[in-house]
């Protein structure tokens, strides 16, 4: 059996692809040649990378959720948690969404925030940023969950936007060396809604005002939660 010379450097596994899925080759999610044959597949069963990887159960939806997240430095969002806006949703064309398994979240100023399991999936960013003409922020989220969210977030004819569920909540700004914003809480106002999702509401509303610290203050009767 012929050997390599000493001088040939065997290429690293992943070096034919890019993007998630090359992640997903250096992370041991999926060996090269699978990698390679799916993005072939998914495009000529016109499926998104992603959505073709869960539905062959080539790779679990959670696994790919929370490497793109620690790989492109993007939150992980449980949408489960989330009341989406059905105005929110309608921004986009439903067709666009389907196609490439995307959901507009919120939208607060002139930013969008959008739930995609494939983020480096530039097109479909670029695509709702025109329709749209705001900017578009990605947030990573499963391919199950946005599956089961989009019917909902569709054909829901009553939804509530997770940023009117906080919009009662009084902030003041306070503090020298930089501004600071300040709410006060009920303990029943934390205990009414599960854990998981106030936890999401606080840090929307942290991104939503710009915050670089979240600090939490329980007193004996209220529970105070400070963005910096």
């Amino acid at each position: 059996m012929a050997t390599l010379p000493n001088n040939v450097i065997t290429p690293p596994p992943g070096g034919q692809l890019s993007g998630l899925a090359r992640q997903l080759v250096l992370n041991h999610l999926l060996d090269e040649a699978t990698a390679l044959k799916a993005i072939d597949q998914a495009r000529r069963d016109n499926l998104p990378f992603v959505a073709y990887l869960v539905e062959n159960k080539l790779a679990r939806d959670k696994d790919i959720a929370r490497l793109a997240s620690r790989s492109f430095n993007l939150p992980l969002f449980d949408i489960d948690a989330l009341d989406i806006d059905k105005a929110t949703v309608q921004m986009v064309d439903e067709k666009l969404l389907r196609q490439h398994h995307a959901l507009p979240l919120y939208k607060r100023g002139r930013r969008l925030f959008v739930g995609v399991s494939d983020p480096t999936n530039q097109r479909v960013l670029e695509d709702i940023k025109f329709q749209t003409r705001l900017d578009i922020e990605p947030v990573i989220i499963s391919e199950a969950q946005w599956a089961k969210a989009i019917e909902g977030a569709i054909d829901s004819q009553a939804s509530t936007m997770v940023d009117n569920d906080i919009g009662d909540l009084d902030f003041s700004a306070e503090g020298e060396g930089g501004p600071k914003v300040e709410t006060t809480l009920t303990q029943s106002d934390a205990d009414d809604a599960p854990v998981v999702r106030f936890i999401n509401q606080v840090i929307l509303q942290a991104i939503n005002r710009g915050a670089s610290d979240i600090h939490f203050e329980p007193y004996e009767k209220i529970y105070r939660v400070r963005f910096r």
